[in-house]
């Protein structure tokens, strides 16, 4: 049986090639865009119209562009998935 022993510099010099491989592996994956983008804007909707959205900061432009989209002919209320809802409902409420 032949033992192959590696010197120290072909050592770390095979560890740079893989972790130069993984770090290029996870900057590409993270440039691809992905369905969570694509529904991001319904969620901030819906986060930022649960509560005082002109008291906050963040919720600002997306909600600016709730009001121009609302405009546009053809507005569809823009959805969130992660929050189990496809379309915007109406629920009356029981009388008292």
């Amino acid at each position: 049986m032949v033992k192959y022993h590696l010197s120290h510099r072909t050592r770390a010099s095979t560890v740079l090639k893989y972790l130069l491989i993984g770090a290029t592996a996870v900057a590409s994956a993270a440039c691809l865009p992905s369905e969570s983008r694509a529904s991001e804007w319904g969620c901030q909707v819906l986060l930022c119209l649960s509560g005082d959205w002109q008291g906050t900061p963040s919720c600002h432009p997306p909600v600016h562009r709730l009001i121009a989209a609302m405009k546009d002919p053809g507005f569809s209320w823009p959805t969130c998935p992660q929050a189990n809802s496809s379309a915007a409902r109406y629920g009356k409420y029981e009388d008292c």
